[in-house]
């Protein structure tokens, strides 16, 4: 998705401008979505989902990825409509 504008914008570029679609030019929205994906990167990057090194926190608890599924999927199910 955050390449969905490329080559006519950039990545960071590309997802400001989903962000402002989804939000409806919204200052309070466009904080709510900025927030989240910023949050759902942070986690990705963080736990042991799609980095595997010895310092990411280990997911030992299934209904954990569970729950990063679903919020990760209500984001990219909103994203999507706005595209």
């Amino acid at each position: 998705m955050k390449t969905y504008y490329y080559p006519e914008l950039d990545k960071a570029k590309s997802v400001n401008r989903l962000i402002t679609n989804m939000s409806g030019n919204s200052p309070e929205f466009k904080k709510v979505y900025e927030e989240e994906f910023r949050a759902l990167t942070k986690i990705g990057n963080d736990f042991r989902i799609r980095h595997h090194e010895t310092n990411r926190t280990d997911i030992v608890d299934d209904r954990q990825y569970d729950y990063f599924y679903k919020r990760c999927l209500a984001l990219i199910s909103v994203a999507i409509l706005y595209l």
